[in-house]
């Protein structure tokens, strides 16, 4: 992999000389350690700068972003009653109980948690 600044370099000179051969030289002058790209390799950033307009790789997917609605909503609900679990929340919504969580963390909203705690006798003292 390289960083995006070997690759703009390894465009530009490609573009100036218009040889892999000397491409690869001039990366080897300017970053000497590291290996020079290969001539496949100098294609595949040329044709990605002319299609794409960029240089870097596109997102490989993932996760998609979750919507500002979708926090605006579970923290309009946790403000209406803030003693709501979030599973509850979770079924209401049609939303997963992380989904909701990770709202509720984004809108700064911390979660209710009932704490069961036992009455204390007069010999537990």
């Amino acid at each position: 992999m390289y960083t995006t600044e070997e690759r703009v370099f390894t465009v530009r000179n490609y573009w100036v000389t218009g040889s892999f051969k000397q491409c690869q030289a001039a990366f080897l002058r300017k970053y000497g350690s590291r290996k020079p790209p290969t001539k496949q390799t100098i294609a595949n950033l040329v044709k990605k700068l002319e299609t794409t307009g960029s240089v870097l790789d596109i997102h490989a997917g993932g996760k998609p972003l979750m919507s500002g609605q979708t926090v605006a909503d579970v923290n309009k609900r946790l403000q209406q009653s803030p003693k709501k679990f979030l599973c509850k929340l979770s079924q209401e919504t049609g939303l997963s109980y992380s989904t909701c969580q990770r709202a509720a963390e984004k809108a700064k909203l911390k979660a209710y948690r009932v704490t069961v705690v036992q009455e204390l006798k007069p010999l537990d003292t």
